[in-house]
């Protein structure tokens, strides 16, 4: 076991004082929690015994860790797991959204994805989530991660925070999770101990500045900007708010919290302690923007490039495509240079022309390529919440849906009545993939960076 950083001692005991330290290394002792949220758009029943989570009406405590990986609801997107402390954001929204509408948010330091399914799981039908990641590897979980969420109302990026420019004054609500020295990883990864150092918080805090300094801008007047970290230092958190107050026309919300629940309340924010909250450490901060829409309105569409990156689809391609999706939703479709199709609901269609300034861009649910009249649909097409219920489905049971999520081949002789073609593959009626019948055999079209590697 890693021990704490002697500097960090030096720094946090006498802040928080020799009794409140010595909580707070029992507490490192202990085992962490594990903790889920479930998703509201795939069934509403719990599928484990456990405490709820009190800010956050789809969080749930585990009494134990179980397999995850073993599970086919997890792969068909049910639930994520998620660190309790940081599901405040739940709790957040709620306040949000008595007050105003939220049409458009973006998630800038949205991977792995956690904060953007809560995202999804709390904001309006009719909102558009922007998750946008930096770094490739983990773009790519991101992406997974939303896939599985199967919402249609997003659009995941790739890009820088300074990309962002021309959409200064457009959204609603940003919420910038940004890197952190991890000091409130030191119990869930106790290497974060060793990496932790004095130099590394200012590296990181001036990051966040930067990071901040190219965000702060995109809220619209009114708006919302949500800041948090995984860390209790002030350098990283209070004083991080207090420099965006002073360079940006924001105000600091702040509201009582029940006492029983063991958040401390900062200067400027909410803070999750391990030996005070069942969670792991965690600062947020809620700011509203103090201007008014005469003050500054939000700016246009600006296309830069003299054609986008994605041409709306034609008659006969949304013939094929739309037979897929539900038709209680006006949709858009769209394809890319590689022949491959998305659909994204028909109130966000502006956006596809928004995001030339992104180095990438994937907008909604990727639907699959055509081949003549005929869609073949891509793996995350079934993951989607939004499927048609006439699509043709083959219902797995747990021992069939590991098979199949382990890329196995399963004998056709268990579903002689199927027809061949393209069948939904189902557990507990959520899709988590595609099969094709065959006259003589079932062909698992599970994708090899998704198959579980564990017996």
């Amino acid at each position: 076991m890693y021990q704490l950083p002697v500097e960090f001692e030096e720094v946090m005991r006498p802040e928080w004082g020799d009794s409140e330290w010595n909580q707070f290394l029992h507490a490192l002792k202990a085992s962490p929690p594990t903790s889920i949220h479930y998703n509201r758009n795939k069934g509403q029943s719990l599928l484990f015994e456990g405490k709820p989570i009190l800010w956050n009406p789809t969080g749930q405590y585990l009494p134990e860790r179980p397999s995850f990986t073993l599970d086919p609801h997890f792969h068909a997107g049910r639930y994520y797991v998620q660190e309790a402390g940081s599901m405040f954001l739940a709790y957040l929204l709620q306040y949000i959204l008595k007050d105003k509408h939220i049409e458009y948010a973006l998630d800038m330091c949205a991977a792995p994805g956690g904060k953007s399914t809560l995202l999804l799981n709390n904001l309006p039908p009719n909102s558009l989530l922007i998750a946008n990641e930096v770094i490739p590897s983990r773009f790519k979980i991101l992406r997974q991660n939303i896939a599985k969420w199967g919402s249609p109302n997003q659009i995941i990026t790739q890009a820088d925070p300074s990309h962002f420019k021309p959409l200064r004054n457009v959204f609603d609500l940003v919420l910038a999770d940004v890197p952190c020295s991890g000091e409130g990883l030191f119990r869930k990864q106790p290497a974060s101990r060793k990496e932790w150092s004095l130099q590394h918080v200012q590296h990181c805090a001036s990051r966040q500045k930067r990071i901040l300094a190219d965000t702060w801008q995109l809220v619209a007047p009114g708006g919302y900007l949500i800041y948090a970290t995984c860390t209790y230092n002030k350098e990283e958190n209070d004083q991080n708010v207090d420099w965006l107050i002073r360079h940006g026309a924001f105000r600091h919300i702040h509201f009582d919290v029940p006492h029983s629940w063991g958040i401390t309340s900062t200067k400027y924010g909410f803070q999750f302690t391990p030996h005070k909250t069942l969670s792991e450490g965690f600062f947020i901060a809620l700011l509203q923007d103090t201007r008014t829409s005469k003050q500054q309105k939000k700016q246009k569409a600006k296309t830069r490039r003299k054609a986008s990156y994605y041409r709306p689809a034609d008659k006969r391609e949304i013939s094929i495509l739309s037979s897929w999706l539900t038709a209680d939703t006006d949709w858009s479709f769209w394809t890319n240079p590689k022949g491959i199709y998305f659909a994204l609901p028909a109130f966000a269609k502006s956006w596809i022309n928004r995001l030339d300034s992104l180095q990438r861009w994937i907008p909604g649910i990727t639907m699959g390529t055509i081949k003549g009249k005929n869609l073949i649909p891509h793996h995350t097409l079934a993951l989607s919440s939004s499927l048609s219920p006439a699509l043709p489905t083959i219902s797995m049971n747990k021992t069939q849906a590991l098979a199949f999520l382990r890329k196995q081949n399963i004998p056709i002789t268990e579903w002689p009545a199927l027809t061949p073609g393209w069948k939904l593959v189902t557990y507990k009626q959520y899709g988590i993939g595609w099969v094709k019948m065959l006259p003589n055999r079932m062909n698992n079209y599970l994708p090899i960076e998704w198959r579980i590697r564990m017996d």
